[in-house]
């Protein structure tokens, strides 16, 4: 075997070595960059929510899915009255490229039943 001894094939060789891990690290940040670390993906948690919680459903049960979830959830308020209103929780949604949490609002009826949910991912920016 025989060793290049020219310094451009050296540097040559050098460069397409750097080129090509490069290369493979950008690959690998488009690919896995963006999973969550946590595994949740905000598609899947919303349609266990459709699916566990339809329209009619009590606040009651709306705890319970929060529980299911090991999710925290806190009352909204409508300002102008001070009444409660729904529920809503955060659920942290981290990768390797940026810093962001899945957030969920319920909305109740006067009457204590589930009506309307928003459901989307927030990324903060720095």
């Amino acid at each position: 075997m025989t060793e290049p001894t020219n310094r451009p094939h050296k540097a040559l060789t050098a460069a397409a070595v750097l080129g090509l891990a490069v290369l493979g690290c950008s690959a690998c940040l488009i690919a896995f960059g963006d999973r969550p670390f946590n595994g949740v993906r905000v598609e899947r948690l919303e349609a266990d929510l459709n699916e566990r919680l339809p329209n009619g459903s009590s606040r009651a049960d709306a705890e319970a899915w929060f529980a299911r979830h090991a999710v925290q959830p806190g009352d909204i308020f409508d300002a102008t009255n001070n009444s409660k209103i729904g529920l809503t929780g955060t659920v942290p949604n981290n990768s390797l490229v940026s810093n962001a949490e899945i957030r969920i609002e319920l909305y109740f009826s006067a009457d204590g039943k589930l009506k309307d949910r928003v459901v989307y991912r927030h990324v903060y920016t720095l």
